[in-house]
Parts: C-alpha cells; structure tokens; sequence
C-alpha cells in the first residue's frame, strides 16, 4: 500500500520498491499494527521491488505502520563495497472498516385479547423491538382486510355497527428502518353494554322481608333476544 493509504484489505501485502537493486537481511521490514500487533513474513521478490506477505491477516479498521531497517539493506552494484541505506524509512496505511452488522428483522406484539362494548371504541396498543435498536413504525389493520391503513403505535378500533356478541381478529406490522417487518394479531371481543345490576332502593340499602320476590334488573342497551344468559345462570 502507499503511504497514508485507506481502506487496504485485510489480506494485503507488503511491497517495498527501492532505487537500485538491493539485498535484504532478516528483520529489514518490520510491519506493526495498532490491533493485531506484528506481522513478521517471509519476503520474495527482489532485487529491486520486494514483497512480503504477513503472517496473519490485518483486523478491521486498524492502522500499520511499515518501518524499513536501513543497516539491513544493502545495494548490488560492484563499484564500491556494499552499501546500506543511510537511514530507516517508514510508512503507514490503514485497513477497511468493518461491515456493518447485518439488519434483522424487528418483533412486535399487538396486545390483547381486547373488548368492547357493541357501539364503542377501544383502543389498541402494541410493543415491539428492533435488534439494532432502529425507531420502528407500526401500522394497523382493523379491519382485518390485509391493508394496514391506520399508522401510531397505538389506533382506536370503533365497534360502529357491529352487533355483539363477535369476535374480530386485527393485525399490527411494525417496520425497522432497513424495511424489514414483522406483524402479529390480536383479538377484540365486541360485546353487549352491561349497565350493572340495579335493584330497587339503588343506593338507599333497601331492606326487604324474608321470602319476598326482589326484582333484579340490567341494560344491555337494546333488545337482544332473550337468549342472552350463560347456560346455568343466573345462580
């Protein structure tokens, strides 16, 4: 790599090219990294360009630093002695950063089993989490007819019309910010308006003689038939 370069791949090597042809001594290349520490190779090549491929692989995002040992060069020519390198020379590059993670999909939970009176509202609420903590949205389907139209985390289901008792199945997806979703459903319970029980006196702790008939009396809210006790009851 040259000097101050970025994004060098983990399996690089190490290429030195010099002026002249040299000869190279053990220790003249020294390759240091700030997280993965020192990469002694064995060097090929020569005489003039030499490589050398590290023992191990660099880490992720780290600078190297590569420092030439001059005493450990020496030239080829024949003119005089051999001559080494007058000083020590050195250069730095670093590596790639690391990937990031790979995006997984979010959970959600759409609450429930909720209720609610025939002719009113509730209102639905759900949880979820993102692995890599993202911000999720969520949308509803209410109405259970595979759209999910109404956005918020939580959304107010409407029993407008709906004549209890039933059973309505709604769903919740909640999208991750990479796109990824996941949905979940949930139960609403559409049932009659129970008013309580009422007897006479109300509130006034109203005596009556034993063995006397004490009507009991509730609202449903309109005529629904009289099929509207649990079998057994009332006890």
């Amino acid at each position: 790599p040259a000097d101050t370069a970025t994004g060098v791949a983990l399996a690089a090597n190490v290429s030195v090219t010099f002026s002249e042809p040299v000869n190279v001594a053990p220790g003249w290349a020294g390759i240091n990294c700030a997280t993965s520490g020192a990469h002694p190779g064995v060097p090929s090549g020569g005489p003039t360009t030499w490589t050398v491929n590290p023992n191990a692989d660099f880490a992720y995002g780290e600078t190297c630093t590569v420092t030439v040992t001059g005493a450990n060069v020496t030239d080829q020519d024949a003119i005089d002695p051999p001559d080494a390198m007058t000083a020590n020379m050195s250069f730095a590059f670093t590596t790639l950063d690391a990937p990031p993670p790979p995006n997984t999909p979010p959970t959600v939970n759409a609450g429930g089993p909720y209720q609610v009176d025939q002719g009113g509202t509730v209102q639905v609420s759900a949880t979820g989490t993102d692995p890599e903590n993202g911000a999720l949205t969520y949308a509803w389907d209410l109405d259970n007819n595979g759209s999910f139209e109404t956005t918020g985390q939580t959304a107010t289901f409407s029993a407008a019309g709906l004549t209890a008792p039933l059973t309505r199945t709604i769903k919740v997806q909640a999208t991750d910010p990479g796109g990824l979703t996941d949905t979940k459903s949930a139960t609403v319970n559409v049932v009659w308006h129970n008013g309580g029980f009422d007897i006479p006196g109300g509130g006034n702790r109203p005596t009556f003689k034993a063995g006397a008939n004490v009507p009991v009396k509730f609202s449903l809210s309109g005529n629904h038939g009289l099929d509207v006790l649990r079998p057994g009851y009332p006890a």
